[in-house]
C-alpha cells in the first residue's frame, strides 16, 4: 500500500517517486480548472470538487481507466461476487462515479449536493452512527 505523501516542491517527488495517480487538496478553484482541463484531455481520470475537509477545490488524477469503481469491480472479480450486489458509500463528487455504477448508492448526510441527488439512501455521518445504518441496509 503506498503513502500519502505531502509534497513541497512537486517536480522533486515526481523526480524521485514513481507516481500513477494523485491529488491536490485545498486550492482555489480556478487555479486547478486548467490543470484539469490539461490533464482530462491527456486522458487521464480527473476529478475537480468542492473540497470540504480542507477548504477550496481539489483535484484527483488517476489513469485512464482507474477509478473508485475499477477498484470495486476488481475486487467483486477476485471475491466472485457480482458488481450488482454492491452497496457503494460516498460523499464527495469523486464518489459520483462510483455511486452511479453501484447497485445501492449511499450518500453520507452533509456530502456533497451532487452526491445527495444521486444516492439512494442518505446516512448520518460516521460520528453519529452513520455505520450502524448501512448495516441496516445491508441486513434489512
Amino acid at each position: 500500500m503506498g503513502s500519502l505523501v505531502r509534497a513541497e516542491d512537486l517536480s522533486v517527488s515526481v523526480a524521485t517517486r514513481p507516481v500513477y495517480a494523485f491529488s491536490v487538496a485545498g486550492v482555489e478553484q480556478q487555479r486547478l480548472e486548467p490543470v484539469a482541463e490539461l490533464l482530462g484531455s491527456s486522458g487521464a481520470e480527473v476529478v475537480l470538487f468542492a473540497e470540504r475537509r480542507f477548504g477550496g477545490y481539489s483535484l484527483s488524477v488517476n489513469p485512464s481507466g482507474v477509478s473508485k469503481w475499477s477498484g470495486v469491480e476488481s475486487f467483486c472479480r477476485v471475491e466472485g461476487i457480482s458488481t450488482a450486489e454492491v452497496l457503494a458509500v460516498g460523499d464527495g463528487d469523486n464518489d459520483l462515479p462510483m455511486l452511479a455504477h453501484a447497485a445501492v448508492a449511499v450518500a453520507v448526510r452533509g456530502g456533497a449536493d451532487r452526491v445527495l441527488a444521486a444516492s439512494d439512501h442518505v446516512i448520518e455521518p460516521p460520528g453519529s452512527n452513520g455505520w450502524g445504518a448501512v448495516v441496516e441496509l445491508v441486513v434489512g
